[in-house]
C-alpha cells in the first residue's frame, strides 16, 4: 500500500505499474496514490490492447489529477529476425 508517509520518504518522480499482474489491482493502487496526494507521473505497462483509448479513459476516471501514461508493449513476431 502506498501511504503519504511512504511516498514522502521515497519521493518517487515516477511510479511504474503493470496493468495486469496476478492478484494485483492497478485501480486500487491508483486510488491509493490519489488518496496519498501523489504528484509524480504514473506509467502503466500493458500488453497489446484492442482499445487503448478506452483503457486509458477508465484508468483516468479512477485517478483524477494523476499524470498517467499507458505504455502498450508490442511483442515482435517469433519469425522476425534482427538485421546483422
Amino acid at each position: 500500500m502506498f501511504s503519504k508517509s511512504l511516498l514522502g520518504a521515497l519521493a518517487p518522480r515516477c511510479v511504474i505499474v503493470p496493468l495486469f499482474a496476478g492478484p494485483f489491482d492497478v485501480l486500487t493502487l491508483l486510488e491509493q496514490l490519489v488518496t496519498a496526494r501523489y504528484t509524480g507521473r504514473v506509467l502503466v505497462l500493458a500488453p497489446p490492447l484492442p482499445d487503448r483509448a478506452m483503457v486509458l479513459a477508465e484508468l483516468q476516471a479512477h485517478a483524477p489529477g494523476l499524470r498517467l501514461r499507458l505504455f502498450v508493449q508490442h511483442h515482435p513476431q517469433s519469425s522476425t529476425t534482427l538485421p546483422d
